[in-house]
């Protein structure tokens, strides 16, 4: 799937976040989306997205990793 053909609301960087801050920055570009929305996070490493898809399951949210020009790119719809 191309990202361009994957509709979302908005879109976050992580790519310069330190850890464990990378966490923190998913939870607050939660709160700018509404429920059913869906934000585009730019993990910028891979050894995060373990984590982040994680947290994202633990706040009851859906994820989709997509992988787009050899980076990975998570889909978050904010549920509940």
């Amino acid at each position: 799937m191309n990202t361009t053909d994957k509709k979302f609301h908005k879109q976050i960087s992580i790519n310069q976040v330190a850890y464990p801050l990378h966490i923190l920055q998913l939870k607050k570009g939660l709160k700018t989306i509404k429920q059913a929305e869906i934000l585009k996070v730019t993990p910028g490493q891979v050894a995060v997205i373990k984590e982040l898809k994680s947290a994202c399951h633990a706040l009851g949210h859906s994820v989709e990793v997509i992988t787009e020009n050899n980076q990975e790119l998570l889909f978050i719809k904010k549920e509940g």
